[in-house]
C-alpha cells in the first residue's frame, strides 16, 4: 500500500510539473506568436478569451468522466491532449487559426487541470496529511523550467513552431527590413566642393623712403 501511494504521488508530481511546463512555454511565446500572426494587442486580448472558454468547457466535461472512469485513466489522456494542443498556437498563420488553436489548448488544459487535481486529492487522502501544496509547488517548478527553456530557444532564434512543435522554421525570425531612406540630401551632397589652392602671393617690397628736400625758396619749411 505504501509503495502504491508513493508511485501515485510521484506520478502526480510529474503531471503538475508537465502542466506548469506546457503553460509556461505558451506564455513565453506569446509575443512571438502575436508577431508571427500579425494581430494587434486588442485582437489578441479578445482571442485569449477563447483560451478561457476552452478551459471552462474542458473542466465541465472532464468532471463526469473522472467520476466514471477514474483519475488514473483520465489524467494520462488529458496530458497527451494538452501536450499536443500546445503546438497549435505556434503553427497559426492568422487570427482565425490562432483562435481555434487557443480554444483547443484551453480545452486540453482544463481537462488536465481537473484530472490531476482530482488525482492529487486521492493521494492526499491516502497519506492522511496535507500534501496538496507540494503538488502546486511542482506546478511552479514546471513554469520556471519553461521560462528558462523558452528564453534559451528564443535567444537561439528558434521559431514558436520549432520550440512548441519540434520542427525548425525558416521564416523566424523575420528578415530585418532595411532602414528607410531619408528624403533629405546627405551631408556629403550638401558639402560644397573644395576650393582650389590660392597661388602664392609675391613677397611685399618695403616702401621706398622719399628723401626730403627743401622748398622752392631754398629753405626748409617752418612749422608754426
Amino acid at each position: 500500500m505504501e509503495r502504491h501511494l508513493r508511485a501515485g504521488r510521484l506520478a502526480t508530481f510529474a503531471y503538475f510539473v508537465l502542466n506548469g511546463y506546457l503553460m509556461g512555454m505558451w506564455i513565453v511565446h506569446i509575443p512571438s506568436v502575436e508577431h508571427r500572426v500579425g494581430v494587434g494587442h486588442a485582437v489578441f486580448g479578445w482571442l485569449l478569451l477563447l483560451l478561457g472558454a476552452g478551459a471552462f468547457a474542458g473542466m465541465q466535461a472532464v468532471g463526469p468522466l473522472t467520476d466514471r472512469f477514474g483519475a488514473r485513466a483520465v489524467v494520462p489522456l488529458s496530458a497527451a491532449a494538452c501536450s499536443a494542443a500546445v503546438v497549435l498556437p505556434g503553427l497559426a498563420v492568422d487570427a482565425w487559426t490562432l483562435g481555434a488553436a487557443l480554444l483547443v489548448l484551453g480545452l486540453g488544459n482544463g481537462c488536465l487541470d481537473v484530472g490531476m487535481n482530482a488525482h492529487a486529492i486521492q493521494v492526499e487522502r491516502g497519506y492522511r496529511r496535507p500534501v496538496m501544496s507540494a503538488f502546486h509547488a511542482a506546478f511552479s517548478i514546471g513554469g520556471v523550467l519553461a521560462a528558462l527553456t523558452g528564453a534559451r530557444t528564443l535567444g537561439w532564434g528558434w521559431s514558436p513552431a520549432a520550440t512548441l512543435g519540434g520542427r525548425r522554421s525558416s521564416d523566424w525570425p523575420p528578415p530585418r527590413s532595411p532602414p528607410p531612406r531619408s528624403c533629405a540630401p546627405s551631408t556629403s551632397a550638401r558639402r560644397p566642393p573644395p576650393r582650389p589652392p590660392r597661388p602664392p602671393r609675391p613677397p611685399r617690397r618695403p616702401p621706398e623712403r622719399v628723401a626730403e628736400r627743401p622748398g622752392a625758396s631754398g629753405c626748409w619749411p617752418r612749422w608754426r
